[in-house]
Formats: C-alpha cells, structure tokens, sequence
C-alpha cells in the first residue's frame, strides 16, 4: 500500500517544497523588481494585506516549530525539512513582502512637472484630491489638464501625450474616463 510506505510524505513534502521555492522565486523576483521601479515612481501607497494574513503568520509559526523540532529534537538532517522550510518562507516572509511606502506630502508643482516632459512621458496616478489640486495649479498657470480614467472611486490615473491612446482600451475594461477638467463622463 502506498500510503504505508515510509518514504511516502517526506517525498511529498519534498514535491511541495519545490513547488514553493519556485513561488518564492516568483515573488522575490516581482519584489525586486518593485523596488527599482519605486525609485523612480512619483507616488506610491500601502498595499492591502494580503487576505487571512493573520492565519498566514500562524501557519508560519506552527512551520517554524515543526522545523525546530525536526531538527533540533529528532535530529534529522536538514533535507527532511526542505518542504517545510519553503512554505514557511512563504507564508511568513514571500506573501506579505512589498507594502508600498505611502508618499506623505503632494506637491502639484512636483507631480506636473511629470506631466510636461515630452521626452518621457508617465502616467500619474493620483487620489481624488490630488488630482483636484494638480488641476486647480494646472488651470491657475494655464497649463492642459492631460486626459485620463477613474479606474477606482478615489484613484484617477493621468495619460499624457502618447500615453492617452490607452483611454479607449481602459474604457473598455471598465475604467471611466476623466476629462481634461476633471469631470467624468
């Protein structure tokens, strides 16, 4: 019976564990990515907890007990414990990594200055409030309000020049559009 065979579980442990260190691979990968992409970002935010994070962190600390007692208890070399050790990087570190840095100050001047450089244009995403004062600065110095979309209730996102050519596909998709002067439509 395959069930009774000893060697059974820790190979599957093993399977999993491999499985995980290819997820964990993925995740720090996207991470990593992320933090050069934020250098040059011009407004970032907390992302969400991931859901059941609580529940997360306690499949993490049951892993790590099991891990300490694998090894230190029944001294088992450290490949029995591959499987395990790659669900708890996961759930402890690998899934919650990445909480964007809020940008606590919005300087209209800053932000649409972005908004104006042809030679590299960048969207800009914005709270419903920002974007009410970048366009009361914008409208002030006489300078166009870009087109953009409200993809969130309170999330507008700015596509200037060549960018704007977006609008259509993200109308599709759900998004409303945002006018140059900050009405929706």
């Amino acid at each position: 019976m395959l069930i009774s065979n000893p060697n059974f579980l820790p190979r599957i442990l093993y399977v999993l564990g491999a499985g995980f260190l290819l997820i964990n691979i993925r995740l720090f990968f996207q991470y990593y990515r992320f933090t050069r992409l934020r250098r040059s970002a011009l407004l970032t935010w907390p992302g969400p907890r991931p859901p059941l994070y609580r529940l997360f962190l306690w499949v993490g600390a049951v892993l790590a007990i099991l891990i300490y007692y694998k090894l230190a208890v029944l001294r088992l070399h450290p490949k029995f414990v591959f499987g395990e050790t790659m669900m708890l990087v996961y759930y402890v570190y690998a899934l919650p990594l990445g909480s964007w840095d809020a940008t606590t100050t919005f300087d209209p001047a800053v932000q649409g200055s972005a908004l104006d450089d042809p030679a590299r244009p960048r969207a800009l995403v914005l709270s419903g409030r920002a974007f009410s004062d970048l366009a009361l600065q914008r409208l002030r110095t006489g300078k166009p309000i870009p087109p953009g979309i409200r993809a969130h209730p309170n999330l507008i996102v700015l596509l200037p020049g060549p960018l704007a050519g977006c609008i259509d596909e993200a109308v599709r998709a759900g998004a409303r559009s945002v006018d140059g002067y900050g009405g929706g439509s």
